[in-house]
């Protein structure tokens, strides 16, 4: 095989497993989740320092990109 035709195959390999991992992630069930700092004195909410996230509720179709493989 030649070298040019690895680099190819390397890299379309990538392009599918990043779409792949999209797709899944856009079929995926997500809740955004935002915390905020405490003051230390008053214990009171900081709301002009808020901390947000993403939780993934159906970790199933995430984890299925492995392919049933664990620890991959």
């Amino acid at each position: 095989m030649n070298t040019k035709d690895t680099k190819q195959l390397i890299k379309t390999v990538e392009q599918m497993s990043l779409q792949n991992y999209l797709e899944r992630l856009i079929h995926a069930k997500l809740s955004k989740v935002t915390l905020y700092s405490r003051f230390p004195l008053t214990s009171a909410p900081n709301l002009s320092d808020p901390h947000s996230f993403i939780m993934i509720e159906d970790i199933a179709k995430i984890a299925g990109l492995n392919g049933g493989k664990f620890n991959n």
